[in-house]
């Protein structure tokens, strides 16, 4: 959806971009027939790595996702990356404590930082649990860019296995 591309967007496009890849922009399949993600999926793939990235949902592990993926859009198993479990634990996980400090960052946001305290480990983040972080007035994308322009990513891949995934296949980066 939306929330993944604008992380694309913001955080792993750049550094494809200084790698000299070509990088075309995030193809959003959420909201399209399956065959019209499956033709997308085939046509790119004519002419450049394509990575597929889709939200773990609940499924009982990693494969079973995969299989499901496979069955309703014929992905190859190679090329997609399960976020774990859902892109707003790759949101948070970038996040330091910096942010409490800040005075740029609204008060708001500073104190419900504060008061939930930054989670070491994003593994299990729920969209909900990080719906908890964004105050009363302060709209969700609004939150999210803002995590993003002062996001850490060698933080974030300490504090999420399929981030570090991701990014040590993509852009071949270990911490």
């Amino acid at each position: 959806g939306d929330d993944d591309k604008r992380f694309i967007d913001r955080i792993i496009k750049p550094r494809l971009e200084d790698m000299e890849f070509c990088v075309n922009e995030p193809y959003v399949y959420a909201e399209e027939k399956p065959e019209d993600v499956e033709d997308c999926y085939r046509n790119f793939k004519k002419f450049c790595k394509v990575y597929f990235l889709a939200d773990f949902n609940n499924s009982p592990c990693i494969t079973a996702r995969k299989e499901r993926l496979h069955e309703k859009f014929r992905v190859d198993f190679e090329d997609m990356i399960i976020v774990k479990p859902e892109i707003e634990a790759w949101y948070l996980a970038g996040v330091t404590d910096s942010i409490i400090r800040d005075s740029n960052i609204p008060k708001s946001i500073r104190k419900r930082f504060k008061k939930l305290g930054l989670p070491n480990n994003c593994e299990n983040v729920t969209k909900e649990e990080f719906n908890e972080f964004i105050p009363n007035g302060i709209g969700r994308s609004a939150f999210m860019n803002l995590i993003l322009e002062r996001y850490d990513l060698r933080v974030a891949i300490s504090k999420n296995k399929s981030l570090n995934r991701f990014v040590t296949k993509v852009l071949k980066l270990k911490i």
